[in-house]
């Protein structure tokens, strides 16, 4: 979660989502590898237990 925080301040990173964003729209290539935190959060039990 703390890298998830910090790529939200690193210019960076926040460029190469931009640019991921523009090049990709909405596909999946266009998402944080490591996530975000909306999409940790919704993780449950029964997802982890699936894997």
């Amino acid at each position: 979660m703390s890298g998830i925080i910090v790529n939200e301040r690193d210019l960076k990173a926040i460029a190469q989502r931009k640019w991921l964003r523009a090049i990709s729209g909405t596909h999946p290539y266009s998402r944080p590898n490591e996530g975000t935190k909306e999409s940790l959060v919704a993780i449950s039990q029964a997802d982890l237990s699936a894997a």
